[in-house]
């Protein structure tokens, strides 16, 4: 199946900046899997995909997903796609269906690919959920309890049926910039994923601003994947016995070392293809190893191996721009 997507630049009139965002067009017959896929595969914060609406009065039904989620509902992406069907379909206003209900955005075309969009949301923000005490919060950015919010402004939890926003006002300005995420971090969160520090300070870093804003993430949403160990130099990385390497021995008791074993041995290519892609290099295999593989009873260790052709890969994203017609970038 071959489908057309555009590449977008949101908010901005300039190219390579602002918000990328891919939108799919025509996605109708792909299933979740195959979209979660392939936003995946464009690797951007969100992918878009039009579908075809349930009401005739609608233009469009939008999926958006980012590399790992579905989102119900999202800013950048909902510009996005209003722009590109204003554009296409020469409208200067489209009804789109997402899962937060139907928005209604209003577009106004600058040139023949740039084009502005602004829309209302089907339902205002209300409290969802009760926010983490102060003392829990002042903690996590470094701060005081008492610099905690400001007059009858307190941490509080919101949601307009997307995700949760979480808002915490700040009185003073150089609290706002003396907060740190350094101590920031999930598991002493939870489920909390993000602030939005506000301060209503008079003293802002721009004067003319009514109010300052910082955003903190927990530094490890992301989850990673622990380093592999690092193999004892000293010890064969097959069979895990001493491999009697002069050099290793001689980097442990910082004493000269003689020409080790190693130098004088032949040492069956087999067996180093045998090491682990992180060991190799670290260590040295010892002499019961190096020697040929106990498999090898009809040929002898000498003999070469043709390798095999290895086909070469290009980049899916790249291959993809080149191959689609439809690019807007």
């Amino acid at each position: 199946m071959k489908l057309n997507y555009v590449l977008l630049d949101v908010f901005t009139t300039e190219r390579l900046k602002g918000n990328p965002l891919a939108v799919v067009l025509k996605a109708d017959g792909l299933l979740d899997d195959q979209m979660q896929a392939i936003a995946a595969e464009f690797n951007l914060s969100e992918t878009v995909f039009i579908q075809k609406a349930q009401s005739e009065r609608h233009a469009a039904a939008v999926r958006i997903f980012t590399p790992r989620i579905e989102l119900p509902f999202a800013g950048h992406p909902t510009v996005g796609a209003a722009v590109v069907l204003g554009l296409q379909n020469r409208s200067t206003a489209v009804r789109l269906e997402e899962q937060v209900g139907v928005i209604t955005c209003v577009i106004e075309r600058v040139e023949k690919d740039v084009g502005l969009a602004r829309f209302a949301l089907p339902r205002l923000p209300e409290e969802a959920g009760h926010a983490p005490a102060a003392d829990a919060i002042a903690g996590t950015l470094g701060l005081d309890p008492e610099e905690i919010g400001c007059g009858p402004y307190r941490p509080a939890v919101f949601s307009a049926g997307a995700r949760l926003a979480r808002f915490c006002a700040i009185c003073a300005c150089s609290s706002w910039r003396r907060a740190s995420s350094r101590c920031f971090s999930s598991s002493s969160w939870g489920a909390v994923r993000a602030w939005l520090m506000v301060t209503l300070s008079c003293d802002l870093p721009n004067a003319c601003a009514a109010r300052a804003a910082r955003r903190f993430i927990p530094q490890n949403t992301t989850r990673m994947t622990p380093p592999e160990p690092m193999p004892d130099p000293t010890r064969c990385p097959l069979c895990g016995q001493p491999n009697r390497c002069a050099q290793a021995l001689a980097r442990a008791t910082g004493q000269p070392a003689p020409p080790c074993w190693c130098m004088q041995q032949r040492v069956d290519p087999r067996q180093l293809a045998r090491v682990l892609a992180q060991a190799r290099g670290q260590a040295c295999l010892c002499p019961a190893c190096a020697g040929p593989a106990a498999s090898s009873t009809t040929r002898p260790w000498t003999t070469r191996a043709r390798p095999r052709p290895v086909r070469p890969r290009r980049c899916a994203r790249a291959t993809a721009r080149a191959t689609a017609g439809c690019c807007w970038r």
